[in-house]
C-alpha cells in the first residue's frame, strides 16, 4: 500500500471526521500514515493543535503505523504542503503518496481506487496526477459510462496522489512557482486551454485568476502551480467518474475556502475488493466528461434545478425535510 500524507493544523473535529472515514477503507490497516502538523500562529492555536494531534493518535490501531511531524512555527498551508511532500518523497523515500487535507471525507473505496491507479500508471509518464474527486456531473439516468475513471488536463486536489519522479520535476522547476514567470510565458491561447476553453464571463470557475491573485499577493496557494506545471508538460490527470471524496471544510474554518460548497457530490461506495476498476482504454483526454464539466461550470443553476426535481419526484420526504431545515435556518439567522 502507498503511504498517506495528511496535512493538519488546528481543526480537531475535521481531522477526526477525515480519519474516521479513512479508517473505514478496507486497506487502511495496511497503510502507513504520515501526518504533518503546521505550527501555531499564536497561543490561541496551541491548544487546538494539541487536540488535533491527540485525535490523530487515537487512530493508532486503524493504520499500519502513524508518524507525526509537528512544526514549531506557522508556515501556512502552502509551505506546509510543500514541506510535507519533500519529506514524504525525499526523506522517507516513498515512490508515490496519497495526499489529503484535514477536511476531506473519503468513501470506503478511496484507498482501493488510489492504490490501483498509482500502481497501474507508475511507468506512464503522461499521467502526472490521480484524484479521488469529480464534479457532480454524473447522472446514472442520463449518461452511461463503460469506465470508472477518465483522463483530462485539469488537476483537482481534494484527495489526490502523485509519484516522486513527477513531483521532483516540479520541485526542480522553481519557475513553476513564480506567478510572474507564468504570466510572461502564457499566451492567450494557452490561457484559454488552461481555463478548459471556458468563457470566463459565463463561468463559475477561473483557474487563471488564481495565478493573478498569487501574483498580487491576495492569496498564497500551491495547487494552481502544480496544475500549471502539469499543464506546461502536457500531462494528464486521472479522476473517477463518480466522486470518492467530499470536502467538509466549507464552513469558514479553512484557508482559501468559503462557506458555499457548490462542488459537493454524493460519495460513491460500491467498489468491492473482488471487482476490477474499469480504467480508460486509451490514454487521452475524455471529451464527453470534459464537456459535462464545462456545462456544469457554465450552468450551475441548471444542475441545482434538476436536482430539486429529482428529489421532488423520487424522494419527496427528503426534499420536504431539506426545505424545513433551510426555512428554520433563515428564520433563526
Amino acid at each position: 500500500m502507498y503511504p498517506i500524507t495528511l496535512i493538519t493544523y488546528n481543526r480537531p473535529f475535521h481531522t477526526y471526521k477525515t480519519l474516521e472515514a479513512l479508517s473505514q477503507n478496507h486497506q487502511a490497516k495496511d497503510t502507513n500514515l504520515y501526518v504533518y502538523s503546521d505550527g501555531p500562529k499564536g497561543s490561541q492555536d496551541e491548544e487546538q493543535i494539541e487536540r488535533t494531534l491527540k485525535v490523530v493518535e487515537s487512530f493508532n490501531k486503524s493504520f499500519n503505523s502513524i508518524l507525526i511531524s509537528k512544526s514549531d512555527k506557522n508556515n501556512g498551508m502552502a509551505k506546509n504542503m510543500r514541506d510535507a511532500l519533500r519529506s514524504i518523497f525525499f526523506e522517507h523515500k516513498a515512490s508515490a503518496s496519497i495526499i489529503l487535507d484535514d477536511d476531506i471525507l473519503t468513501s470506503r473505496d478511496f484507498l482501493f481506487f488510489m492504490n490501483k491507479s498509482i500502481e497501474k500508471y507508475k511507468e506512464n509518464k503522461k499521467i502526472w496526477h490521480v484524484s479521488g474527486f469529480n464534479y457532480p456531473v454524473f447522472d446514472e439516468e442520463s449518461y452511461s459510462f463503460s469506465k470508472d475513471a477518465f483522463f483530462w488536463r485539469v488537476m483537482t486536489c481534494w484527495g489526490w496522489a502523485t509519484w516522486k519522479d513527477r513531483y521532483e520535476s516540479f520541485e526542480n522547476d522553481i519557475l513553476a512557482k513564480d506567478p510572474y514567470f507564468l504570466k510572461s510565458i502564457f499566451t492567450e491561447e494557452m490561457k484559454k486551454k488552461f481555463q478548459l476553453d471556458l468563457d470566463i464571463s459565463e463561468s463559475t470557475m477561473d483557474f487563471w485568476q488564481q495565478i493573478e491573485d498569487n501574483a498580487s499577493k491576495k492569496i498564497y496557494s500551491w495547487a494552481i502551480f502544480w496544475y500549471a506545471h502539469i499543464f506546461r508538460n502536457n500531462g494528464l490527470c486521472l479522476n473517477p467518474v463518480r466522486t470518492l471524496v467530499y470536502n467538509n471544510g466549507f464552513d469558514g474554518s479553512g484557508t482559501n475556502c468559503g462557506k458555499d460548497n457548490i462542488y459537493s457530490s454524493e460519495l460513491f461506495n460500491k467498489v468491492s475488493l473482488d471487482e476490477k476498476i474499469k480504467f480508460p482504454i486509451i490514454v487521452k483526454e475524455d471529451k464527453i466528461m470534459v464537456d459535462l464539466i464545462r456545462k456544469y461550470f457554465t450552468k450551475p443553476k441548471f444542475y441545482k434545478f434538476r436536482l430539486f426535481f429529482r428529489l421532488l419526484f423520487k424522494n419527496p420526504k427528503k426534499l420536504a425535510v431539506a426545505i424545513i431545515l433551510k426555512s428554520k435556518s433563515i428564520v433563526n439567522s
